[in-house]
């Protein structure tokens, strides 16, 4: 857990404050003893994503505080997960390999690791303009399949490309599935009654 504190004990809020720190004052631990700090709850399925934790996340800080673990509680699991994964993964493979909004979500990760390892631009004005057009009709493009997979009269112009609307969301929708595969795996049976519970002391 981390907290911002102001140095100066005054609490002003002039020009000569002497600014803010930021620390780690507490750690959150899961029942089985494991701490979170710089893991986080590992994903048994993961999605990709634009952000590498290894650079961005708390674990990147040069005096983080590490993971560890302690005792942990009297605790009873529930559901045999670990042992579907291996079929959970695969049907999830499978189905995105069909998905056009999850394949376009990373595409355009990709893109952004791509772009962001750039470390020269182009000053010249022509080429800028080229590269703008080309990203503005890709999004045109993007947005008059959808419009067409509706049934819906499609846009000539970005500028026309209605913000508001609701659109899908691969993540979400990719996660509700994966719960769907889960319980279809159980074959409906209620969750506490997969594996004969056992206490883990």
């Amino acid at each position: 857990v981390q907290v911002i504190k102001d140095l100066d004990r005054r609490q002003t809020q002039d020009e000569n404050a002497m600014g803010q720190i930021k620390f780690t004052y507490s750690k959150f631990y899961r029942i089985n003893g494991e701490s979170t700090q710089n893991r986080g709850v590992l994903p048994d399925i993961s999605f990709p994503t634009a952000f590498n934790s290894d650079e961005f996340g708390e674990s990147a800080l040069p005096n983080a505080l590490p993971w560890d673990v302690i005792s942990s509680v009297d605790y009873v699991p529930v559901g045999d997960v670990q042992s579907l994964i291996p079929q959970l993964q695969k049907v999830h493979q499978k189905r995105i390999a069909n998905d056009k909004d999850f394949d376009e979500m990373v595409e355009d990760i990709n893109e952004y690791h791509t772009n962001s390892e750039k470390t020269t631009v182009s000053l010249n004005l022509e080429k800028r303009d080229k590269l703008r057009k080309k990203r503005e009709q890709k999004i045109l493009d993007r947005e008059n399949a959808r419009l067409e997979s509706l049934g819906l009269e499609k846009i000539s112009s970005i500028d026309d490309i209605d913000n508001e609307a609701e659109r899908p969301d691969p993540l979400m929708n990719e996660t509700a599935q994966i719960l769907k595969d889960y319980i279809d795996l159980i074959d409906g049976q209620k969750l506490a009654y997969v594996k004969e519970p056992q206490q883990i002391k």
